[in-house]
């Protein structure tokens, strides 16, 4: 039977893909992990130290073409020695995110900005962003080019919307009722395969079975509106439903061949790693091959633009879920994986991530487990939740259409019963949830003197970066040991009719106002829509008394384009691509407004540490400082 054979072989192959699978190294004699305490690392401070030439001249260029100032060359010289240091937050928010993203820079680039920034961070959507411009030399319109947007990013998954809240909300309690009414495991391979035999054989029975009802509690019309969302499966198209099928079926087990060495090597598995891979295949398109390496840390020490610092460098977040934390980010940067929280402020070599570590010292040691399809999957591991969440809803209303879908998902690698694995080396015995995504070693496992939640495991479970209602990624950029003076954010997420309207920048503040820090901002978040608004005009500063940046907060809203496309549409053509990137160019230029582009220059200025001469620039900058600083 064609189906079993395929099933066989996308449990038992293996193939080695370089890049996709951990390798054990020799472990160096300095130390992997450093405790941060007022200081970054030092490849991050070598390299922002090393783009400040570059920067000093993108920004005298960037004065130079603004048509309200016209400074003297010895202004100009003055005014680039203190250039401000520039960051991009972008947030999640699906394909939305990215393509609104990637307009958003493009127009950054045409008006001389992209090439000034320092940092960029991402999550979810916006982790997309990032791996894309790390794929294709930082560059916004190669990493259009080179993107497949048209096929769908996980086959045989309907599109579908709902919001963020609801499927956090229901993880949770989906999570909840696992725990209490586990269902037991099918006790052998055998076992399983006979119980898809049956599964898979009524899907080809009796022509009764191929008409769905909707309203029908069979098991076997479940998985058919699963893997068959037309409405019908009538004879005529038997053929083309069923090549339909195996498709879907050859797309899985492709990504357990990419996934599977992982596991070979001793590392959990989890749904990230097939996401993860997905999402590099998605960015495939006349692109990346499949024997370059994809581990982050290689990618970018073979950037020639990073390796000229003439890049910002690329921040993903996460949100850690060990002992069900809230709130707690993590970051990944070419440099280091760790996290700036009071909790942690412990930082791991990103090359020898995986590795295993124990109260700092290195025991055993492993290079490429730093994979960017698994990380960016980190980062956008709300699709997890998402789609889980909706192969529950199909089943809710049989016991045994659940167990049916189970067994497919669990041949798929796909589902969300706990997998325990033994820790020889620790005689540590653990479980994992395999919607979240594993890090194991634990790098600060046993650190000294830090006697928590983060290193009481040799594991760490990381989630969507936007998760906890942060889908901005502001806090990483925002530290005083980043030192930044502007931050552009892009807001794409679903606050009203998948549009964005200030609510997830407020819950920041909140949280920032817990640590001390407290900028100013409205009250009444969805006037915010209409154009973007500048916080921090006036000075604000961190509680260790350092200069806070000015934040220009955008909040994705339709310009030239309706741009409030669901979060979880995994497909698009060629004119929903244009019409949103177009609109994110007219969200970052306020509709390509020659007053606003001055007025950018302005708030630069601000940074400058310089006076404007008073004549009519200065009268010019008072202006815009009223009408779009926030006070």
């Amino acid at each position: 039977m064609f189906f079993l054979k395929v099933l066989f072989v996308f449990i038992c192959s293996v193939t080695v893909l370089e890049g996709a699978t951990p390798t054990e190294v020799k472990c160096p004699k300095e130390p992997l992990i450093r405790h941060a305490k007022n200081d970054l690392c030092s490849k991050e401070e070598q390299y922002i130290k090393n783009k400040e030439q570059f920067n000093r001249n993108k920004y005298r260029e960037f004065l130079e073409s603004l048509d309200v100032f016209n400074f003297d060359n010895s202004t100009l010289d003055s005014i680039v020695v203190s250039t401000p240091r520039l960051g991009v937050a972008i947030s999640g928010g699906g394909y939305r995110s990215m393509l609104t993203s990637l307009g958003f820079l493009l127009q950054m680039e045409k008006w001389g900005l992209y090439d000034m920034v320092d940092y960029i961070s991402g999550l979810s959507g916006g982790s997309w962003t990032l791996m894309g411009l790390i794929l294709n030399d930082f560059d916004p319109k190669l990493t259009l080019d080179k993107w497949n947007f048209a096929d769908d990013l996980l086959k045989g998954v309907p599109e579908f919307d709902i919001t963020s809240a609801d499927i956090v909300s229901g993880m949770h309690s989906a999570l909840q009722k696992r725990n209490s009414q586990r269902d037991s495991n099918f006790s052998s391979f055998e076992e399983l395969m006979d119980y898809l035999e049956v599964v898979l054989s009524s899907l080809e029975s009796t022509p009764d079975m191929m008409v769905f009802q909707k309203r029908s509690e069979s098991p076997l019309q479940k998985l058919k509106q699963l893997f068959f969302p037309n409405d019908t499966f009538s004879s005529p198209h038997i053929l083309d439903t069923f090549k339909n099928f195996r498709e879907i079926l050859e797309f899985y087990i492709d990504l357990h061949l990419d996934v599977r060495p992982k596991k070979v090597q001793g590392f959990p598995v989890t749904f990230t790693d097939y996401w993860g891979r997905a999402l590099i295949n998605r960015a495939r398109k006349r692109g990346l091959s499949d024997e370059n390496s994809t581990s982050l840390s290689t990618l970018i020490s073979s950037n020639d633009r990073f390796q000229k610092y003439e890049a910002p460098i690329p921040i993903f977040v996460s949100n850690c879920k060990n002992g069900f934390l809230k709130n707690v980010i993590f970051e990944f940067t070419p440099f280091e994986f760790g996290s700036w929280e009071a909790i942690g402020r412990l930082f791991v070599k990103l090359e020898f991530l995986g590795s295993r570590i124990v109260a700092g010292k290195a025991k055993k040691c492993f290079r490429n487990f730093d994979d960017i399809g698994f990380i960016t999957g980190t980062s956008s591991s709300i699709f997890n939740n998402a789609i889980i969440y909706m192969w529950q809803k199909v089943s809710q209303s049989s016991h045994e259409a659940l167990r049916a879908l189970k067994v497919l998902l669990s041949v798929f690698g796909l589902n969300g019963s706990k997998v325990s694995r033994t820790i020889d080396e620790a005689g540590l015995n653990f479980k994992t949830e395999t919607d979240y995504a594993v890090y194991q070693h634990n790098p600060f496992y046993k650190y000294p003197h830090k006697e928590n939640i983060l290193t009481s495991e040799d594991y760490l479970y990381l989630v969507d970066g936007g998760e906890d209602g942060e889908n901005i990624p502001l806090r990483s950029i925002l530290i005083s040991e980043r030192n930044l003076d502007v931050i552009f954010m892009i807001d794409s997420s679903s606050d009203i009719d998948n549009y964005a309207n200030g609510t997830k920048l407020k819950n920041i503040f909140e949280q920032l106002k817990e640590k001390n820090v407290e900028y100013r901002f409205p009250s009444h978040y969805i006037t915010l829509a209409s154009s973007p608004i500048i916080i921090g005009c006036e000075p604000v500063y961190h509680n260790n008394g350092e200069l806070l940046p000015i934040l220009i907060y955008y909040a994705n809203m339709q310009h030239t384009y309706p741009s409030n496309m669901s979060t979880f549409k995994v497909s698009y053509e060629e004119d929903e691509i244009e019409g949103i990137v177009n609109n994110g160019r007219n969200i970052f230029s306020r509709d390509n407004s020659n007053y606003f582009r001055n007025c950018l220059g302005c708030i630069l200025l601000k940074r400058s540490n310089i006076t404007i001469p008073l004549n009519k620039a200065s009268k010019f900058c008072s202006s815009c400082y009223k009408n779009l600083c926030y006070s």
